[in-house]
């Protein structure tokens, strides 16, 4: 059985406008459906859950491991990855820095940087704000790349790999396609044009007039002070005890997904959205920014994600009808890793659930939510419905290890495409700002490193191509140029590296 530890916080809650308090919310049916979500799924990961209302958390509770082998629990102190929703602080520090005069989100491309040659880009219309709610029709691989995943990189590689960003061919300038582009590209002016890095610049607009001392930038400096992590696991994978290999470091948390925090802390975040920047009975930022955070900047592709239903895209929130009422929300995934942060204005109510597992637990915290919310709306029968909804999932649950060994089967069967013998292809491969990918041969196929990333190839239906799996259940395809029988290059998310 998973070792469980659940707060329920009694207190009286005071409705605006009414004088007399009334009883906290029942959530001992949420308690019960987590717990039997980690026993019977046999992977008791680690959940924490904060639930607020009326400017006060009426609910918290840890469930699982922080640390599989170890037993270690989840508590209040137990840091997780949130990925990208990260966002919300990024545009955050982004309209408060304009509201200081310090940067402008009305700033073109062109200015922002008036060495770079775009090509195919109309630099005089894409501005600040285009690039954090995601409609400045640019791609960018790379810069993606490399500070997300493979952490090669610097502040002078960054800026210029600005120059490598290109059309989006799917989404021209104006539509919506949420990406990390727009982030990182804005990161790169924000450095440059404040001098603070955006880690500093998150800390000094957000975090620190919020309270917030226990979300931070630096997952290294968190692990040299002993500070409890929640490590990272993955049903993909087939240790599943192990942590996933792939795990993050300083140089690969960036403006689009680069906070550790612990439920408190977002909690707090989502109070002072709820309360325009009011928290604990202080007002510690500007009500009108926490306004204009959640004025809805463009329409999204109004494709749900699970019970989400997502209308509109302010600064860094989805914001569509969930549940009869207007919800504002982002969600965070990364391998062995999924973050929700929501909540309803008008109802005062909000819900945090943070994993250390990114792929039962993102289906679980669908129906988290559904019980947090439906509790705090007072709908009927909420347990044995939800109940019924992890009876499902358990049960696909229950069949993926078949799937998966299938789809592993259908990958080893696959027969190798390569032109050459295996040690044809070992070697350095380089980009001049992206660093080097590293290929050695072995018995069991190729295998390719680049920075963080690593993973042994598999055959790929394509001559010269090989599939790599850096993160689990995610692969990519890698392309091997040829002049006659001799390699001359790879070729990795449109990128090419020189041998």
């Amino acid at each position: 059985m998973p070792r469980f530890r659940a707060a329920l916080l009694v207190i009286a809650l005071c409705f605006p406008g009414v004088g007399a308090a009334s009883s906290p919310p029942d959530f001992s049916g949420l308690a019960r459906l987590i717990e039997r979500a980690k026993a019977e799924s046999a992977f008791p990961t680690g959940t924490a859950v904060a639930i607020v209302q009326n400017g006060r958390i009426v609910y918290a509770g840890d469930f699982g491991h922080a640390d599989l082998r170890a037993g270690r629990a989840v508590g209040p102190d137990t840091r997780f990855y949130i990925a990208s929703a990260t966002k919300p602080f990024t545009a955050l520090a982004a309209l408060i820095q304009a509201e200081r005069g310090e940067a402008d989100t009305a700033t073109t491309l062109r200015d922002m940087f008036p060495d770079v040659a775009f090509e195919g880009i109309d630099a005089e219309r894409v501005t600040a704000r285009e690039l954090l709610i995601h409609t400045s029709g640019l791609v960018n691989a790379p810069l993606v790349w490399s500070t997300a995943f493979s952490g090669i990189h610097d502040a002078q590689s960054r800026r210029r790999m600005v120059a490598l960003s290109a059309p989006n061919p799917e989404a021209p300038l104006g539509r919506f396609d949420y990406s990390n582009v727009g982030y990182n590209l804005y990161s790169v002016w924000s450095e440059t044009k404040t001098g603070r890095s955006w880690q500093r610049q998150v800390t000094e607009t957000v975090l620190q007039p919020l309270g917030l001392s226990q979300t931070t930038a630096s997952v290294e400096a968190l692990r040299k002070a002993g500070v409890p992590l929640a490590l990272p696991y993955s049903l993909q994978t087939p240790q599943r005890d192990e942590p996933v290999a792939l795990q993050k470091v300083d140089a690969t948390l960036h403006a689009a997904g680069g906070l550790y925090a612990t439920r408190g802390d977002l909690a707090r975040f989502l109070m002072a959205q709820i309360d325009r920047g009011r928290v604990g009975g202080r007002q510690r930022l500007p009500a009108a920014i926490i306004e204009r955070s959640q004025q809805v900047q463009t329409a999204t592709d109004g494709e749900a994600y699970q019970d989400f239903q997502r209308e509109g895209y302010a600064w860094g929130w989805y914001e569509g009808p969930y549940k009869g009422h207007r919800m504002y929300h982002h969600f965070g995934s990364f391998v062995g890793y999924h973050a929700h942060l929501s909540f309803i204005p008008e109802a005062r109510i909000g819900l945090v659930v943070l994993n250390n597992e990114d792929f039962l637990s993102a289906r679980l915290t669908t129906l988290i939510a559904d019980a947090a919310y439906a509790t705090l709306l007072g709908e009927a029968d909420v347990e044995a419905r939800v109940s019924a909804r992890l009876d499902a999932l358990l049960g696909e649950a229950g069949k993926f290890d078949q799937q998966l060994a299938e789809h592993r089967r259908r990958l080893q069967a696959r027969r190798w495409q390569l032109s050459q013998p295996a040690a044809a292809y070992a070697g350095r491969y380089t980009h001049p700002l992206l660093g080097d990918w590293i290929v050695t041969s072995d018995d069991a196929g190729p295998r390719l490193r680049w920075g963080r990333l690593q993973a042994t190839a598999t055959a790929f239906d394509a001559v010269d191509h090989v599939r790599v799996e850096f993160a689990p259940g995610s692969g990519q395809v890698v392309r091997f140029l040829l002049d006659g029988d001799r390699v001359m290059a790879l070729e990795f998310e449109g990128i090419r590296f020189e041998r």
